[in-house]
């Protein structure tokens, strides 16, 4: 195979399916009080969002590569997030309006119309007073992911022109995205301190700090280097899939265990690139079964999207407290997640001009 053909066969639409599955998973059980279980302090080894953001750093900066004029790479990076997330946020608003939940709530149109440009542009954290009282209190609470995302796909440019200006030497380049790495874990640290601290995890600052692209920048950074080095990774993590994602178990048991590092979102540094490791390495073990399983539909962006209003509305209606509740919710993101897929977000992805599988 050249290496173009080795890198694209692969297995990641396999991964982000189970990586957003993870998130749909673990906020269920969260959300439906269900987190006193092996299931629920399980998931968070294999974050779904550290994940995510690995995988677009090492995915995004090679269609950057592959295509790097403004116009189109803006294009198809539109292309692939808003037409779901404007058919989510619709369906989203129905929904509510359904349960009859706006008729006792105080709200203007104007106020209404913020927040839905909000969900539809890069503010998708923003959450009114009028939707707090709905099931979580924040209707898609998931989507500061996809501001976060938006971030980085602005950065990419930005990203390589700084690596050009810098050198034309591969190996200095590499000297300076390590750095970069290194460098952007600092925020990341400081964030999670922050956050853990009740003085300040409240405030508007370290809120606004948790939706920039400061505290996970290094994790699609550490994509971006990886792919830059994609023929020495490949080498080093294909076909070894069972033996890394066992090395990463036992790291991750004895380091959380033994020395209280954090997983989920709030992944400890150190851990976190052994977990793209682990990510890369199962990507590259038996790299067809991905598309032997999913024959390239991937519905990994609808289950991340949509999961969210589904718990929400079953929390109004308070179906809760039961497993089969979270089984049910996870279900039928799934069969949300796939007519989305099919009606709206395959016909807005071939209309990319020259996409990569990104």
């Amino acid at each position: 195979m050249t290496e173009k053909e080795l890198f694209r066969t692969n297995n990641f639409d396999l991964i982000r399916l189970l990586a957003a599955l993870e998130v749909a998973i673990h906020h269920s059980l969260h959300h439906f009080e269900l987190r006193d279980n092996w299931l629920f302090h399980s998931t968070s080894w294999l974050p779904g969002v550290p994940i995510f953001f690995f995988v677009s750093g090492f995915l995004i900066s090679k269609s950057y590569e592959s295509n790097s004029r403004i116009s189109e790479y803006a294009r198809n990076r539109a292309l692939r997030i808003f037409p779901a997330l404007i058919l989510c946020t619709a369906l989203s608003l129905i929904s509510v309006f359904a349960t009859g939940y706006f008729e006792s709530q105080s709200w203007s149109p104007s106020h209404m119309a913020a927040w839905i440009l909000g969900q539809v542009t890069i503010f998708q954290f923003y959450s009114p007073d009028f939707i707090r009282g709905f099931g979580s209190g924040a209707l898609n609470g998931s989507l500061w992911t996809v501001t976060v995302e938006l971030q980085f796909y602005v950065l990419i440019p930005l990203i390589y022109w700084m690596l050009a200006r810098a050198s034309k030497d591969h190996k200095r380049r590499t000297v300076i995205l390590a750095l970069l790495i290194l460098a952007f874990i600092l925020p990341n640290i400081i964030f999670q301190q922050l956050d853990q601290n009740d003085k300040y995890s409240e405030s508007l600052l370290v809120k606004l700090a948790h939706v920039s692209f400061l505290p996970w920048i290094y994790m699609f950074l550490l994509g971006i280097l990886a792919q830059q080095n994609f023929l020495w990774v490949h080498g080093l993590v294909r076909g070894r899939g069972v033996q890394i994602v066992c090395a990463y178990a036992a790291a991750a048991y004895i380091t959380i265990n033994f020395f209280g590092w954090s997983t989920g979102n709030k992944i400890h540094p150190a851990l976190f690139p052994l977990l793209a490791v682990t990510v890369l390495a199962v990507a590259y073990t038996r790299p067809q079964l991905g598309n032997r399983i999913l024959h390239k539909n991937d519905i990994s962006y609808g289950v991340y999207i949509y999961h969210m209003p589904i718990i929400n509305v079953m929390l109004y209606y308070g179906l809760s407290s039961k497993f089969y509740y979270a089984v049910i919710a996870v279900a039928f993101t799934v069969v949300v997640a796939t007519c989305s897929w099919f009606i709206v977000e395959r016909p807005a992805i071939r209309k990319k001009k020259r996409p990569f599988d990104a």
